[in-house]
């Protein structure tokens, strides 16, 4: 049975290596469909594999269970699967991570345009960053019960001090220009990729990065100019 078992994984194996190199080696090799179908073959070879080895063999379903069974059990369990992954996912995770970035930005557009509350939060966001989930995930339940509010509390302070620490930084590290695009204000646009689109045009030089730039933020910096004139 064993040699029966291996022969027979053997031949599934080599037939799937026929077929993708055949595929791989076409005329259509750099298609769309075949780039599909590649890997499809290569797992469904795999699946079928598992299944001869496993049942040929006699392997226990406690120990390893065939993919058929796998699958039979998962369509027989799905309305429980779907009734944990809409609790935990969607009305849990999902929630509490729009919870938490919301707040992030928020508090992190606050601390960027003061200094005191950024001295005053940075510290505590990175003390809380570096807490493990096996610390705050007991406090919440105990708090907010087991049901789905304490998931969304776990996953909102798990994003908010990381979203919070990198936003504040990437505010930071803004230029001037882009502060001044962000606030509305007059830029140095014109001075800077205007002057470079400009003077490729008069010198028959393609400057496509800098007239990308420039021809976006034209609108806005229109606005600005209009607006301060005003």
């Amino acid at each position: 049975m064993t040699g029966t078992a291996i022969i027979s994984a053997l031949a599934v194996w080599g037939a799937g290596w026929f077929i993708n190199t055949r595929l791989a080696n076409s005329a259509a090799a750099r298609g769309r469909l075949v780039r599909l179908l590649v890997p499809a073959i290569f797992g469904l070879t795999l699946l079928i594999m598992w299944e001869l080895l496993v049942r040929l063999l006699e392997v226990s379903p406690i120990i390893l269970p065939p993919p058929t069974a796998i699958a039979s059990r998962f369509s027989e369990e799905m309305p429980i699967l779907w009734a944990d992954f809409h609790q935990t996912i969607i009305k849990g995770a999902l929630t509490g991570y729009i919870i938490g970035a919301m707040a992030a930005f928020g508090v992190a557009i606050l601390a960027d345009r003061s200094e005191f509350l950024t001295r005053g939060i940075m510290p505590v966001g990175g003390f809380m960053a570096a807490l493990p989930i096996v610390g705050t995930a007991p406090i919440f339940v105990k708090w907010l019960g087991s049901d789905w509010e304490s998931k969304a509390a776990v996953v909102a302070v798990m994003v908010f001090f990381p979203i919070l620490v990198n936003t504040v930084a990437g505010l930071r590290d803004t230029t001037a220009m882009q502060r001044d695009l962000m606030e509305g204000r007059p830029s140095e646009l014109e001075n800077f990729n205007g002057y470079i689109v400009q003077q490729g045009l008069e010198l028959g030089i393609h400057t496509p990065t800098n007239s990308f730039i420039y021809h976006c933020l034209l609108p806005q910096e229109k606005q600005a100019r209009k607006k301060l004139s005003q």
